[in-house]
């Protein structure tokens, strides 16, 4: 197998929208300092544990946040999220939440995928 095959071009995956296996959509995106108030609500919502800001305010030298969107009447909803975060050895730490009315329907996977991909990408600029 040639170098890159198989791969997943983070930058594709962040510039488009995805449909999942229930044909709903939603779009990835790196998260922002703006996104703040819909991570705390995100998190909130599900009851899970974490700090909002270390969401939305992260050095992209060490960390990348992603959220996966979808259209709300406010704008956009944030329905699942996945940290990746670069450790100084070159392996890198991910972690997914999916929303619970989101299970099931391949937005964990998506967003797996999504994380893996920029860490390996992270490596192969790292290693060279």
């Amino acid at each position: 197998m040639g170098t890159g095959q198989g791969l997943i071009d983070p930058g594709a995956m962040l510039a488009t929208t995805h449909e999942l296996i229930d044909g709903s959509r939603v779009r990835l995106r790196l998260t922002r300092p703006t996104d703040l108030e819909k991570i705390a609500a995100f998190l909130q919502r599900w009851s899970v544990d974490g700090n909002a800001a270390d969401f939305a305010f992260y050095d992209p030298r060490e960390r990348l946040t992603l959220a996966a969107t979808r259209p709300s009447g406010v704008g956009e909803e944030i329905v699942g999220l996945a940290d990746v975060e670069f450790l100084g050895t070159g392996p890198a730490e991910t972690g997914v939440v999916v929303g619970d009315d989101w299970r099931g329907r391949g937005l964990g996977t998506l967003l797996s995928e999504a994380v893996a991909s920029l860490a390996r990408r992270r490596r192969r600029r790292r290693a060279a």
